[in-house]
This record gives C-alpha cells, structure tokens and sequence, in this order.
C-alpha cells in the first residue's frame, strides 16, 4: 500500500520543503509515495525528507517515489 499527500494552498508564497519527514533509520520504511498540489498557488519542493522533484502546475508534475530510504 502506498501514501499520498495532497496540496491546497491559498497563498501563492507557501513551500513546504517536504511533503513527508521522517528519521533517517533502515527500520523507517516507505514505498510507493505521490505528492500532488492542487490548485494555483504554493507548492512542495521534495516528496519525503530530501527526496522526489517538486510538485509543478504548469505542466503539472505530480512527483513520486518509489521506495525510501
């Protein structure tokens, strides 16, 4: 089973650095990971810790990863 993480923001000017953080420890596991921003404004610059491309509009980019770390 996988994990999305969905985007709405009001303000043109909010970036998340990361959709997901977690601990960087071989026993903290994750697969199968989509982050996609809705809407006009804002975005989220990596899908989990430093990890994934950026969600984008325009194109849309709706970045994934697919197993971390």
């Amino acid at each position: 089973m996988g994990l999305g993480v969905y985007s709405v923001f009001i303000y043109p000017n909010v970036i998340l650095t990361r959709a997901i953080e977690t601990p960087k420890n071989p026993q903290v596991r994750f697969h199968d990971i989509i982050t996609v921003a809705l809407g006009d404004h804002g975005g989220i610059s990596h899908v989990i810790a430093d990890t994934g491309q950026a969600t984008a509009m325009h194109p849309r980019v709706t970045p994934k990863v697919t197993t971390f770390p």
